[in-house]
């Protein structure tokens, strides 16, 4: 028992010997997965609460860390040496989530302000915004190194593009009840997303599918509707579900 909250867990190269415990106050605990004795605790300088974190091994020697924390920062740090690295403080809110890039190149924040921020790993720079969701932005992940898919409580989730200094935001998955999409995973061999959601399901879209109905698209105008509707819509009318 750790006696605090746990914001994430990773195995390391130690051919899963140990794994990684990162707590609620910044420590991480280095974790014997056999005898679940703590081998070993890790710190930097900054000690806020975190309300997010993740691990991103590159070889035994290398393991960074991405700490969200409560105070709207996003705090980037050397596992072994301590050495904090990057201290982004773009948020005005409270930070739920962060995500490396597949290469570590790049990482993510999405906050309380429902804002997602991106960020530059190799210069330290602040390289994009994306707003769109209608409320809190829960979690967030990298599909490739230029699409971003994110979970909000506005019971949404939605794939962004890269572009520029901006995040577009390309599409919307909605089939979720109620309130909040808490949580997403992509399994990316097959392409697909998990979502798990106040409504107590899991729900699974195919990653590819918009491309799929974009080759088969047809436009179809309001005006050739208008034979099959009994009560003609009149000027200033719209649709609002069909």
């Amino acid at each position: 028992r750790l006696n605090n909250w746990i914001t994430t867990a990773s195995f390391g190269f130690d051919d899963n010997t140990f794994f990684y415990c990162l707590e609620s106050h910044n420590t991480v605990l280095k974790i014997n997965s056999e005898t679940m004795g703590i081998e070993h605790r890790y710190t930097c300088d900054e000690k806020s609460i975190l309300y997010s974190a993740t691990l991103f091994p590159i070889s035994k020697e290398k393991i960074l860390v991405a700490s969200g924390t409560v105070l709207g920062g996003v705090v980037v740090w050397d596992l072994f040496s301590g050495n904090i690295l990057y201290n982004f403080t773009d948020h005005e809110g409270s930070i739920f989530g962060v995500a490396f890039s597949r290469d570590g190149s790049k990482l993510i924040s999405c906050s309380d302000d429902r804002s997602i921020r991106l960020y530059d790993l190799t210069t330290g720079s602040h390289l994009a915004t994306g707003w769109g969701h209608l409320a809190r932005i829960w979690d967030l992940h990298f599909y490739d190194n230029s699409t971003i898919i994110s979970v909000s409580e506005d019971c949404s989730s939605r794939i962004w593009s890269i572009e520029g200094d901006t995040l577009q935001s390309i599409q919307v998955l909605e089939g979720h009840l109620g309130r909040n999409v808490w949580c997403g995973a992509i399994e990316y061999k097959t392409k697909v997303l998990a979502t798990g959601g106040g409504d107590g399901r899991i729900r699974l879209w195919d990653l590819e599918q918009k491309e799929k109905i974009d080759r088969s698209r047809e436009l179809i105008s309001l005006e050739d509707t208008q034979k099959d509707v009994l009560t003609p819509l009149t000027k200033g009318e719209v649709f609002k579900n069909y």
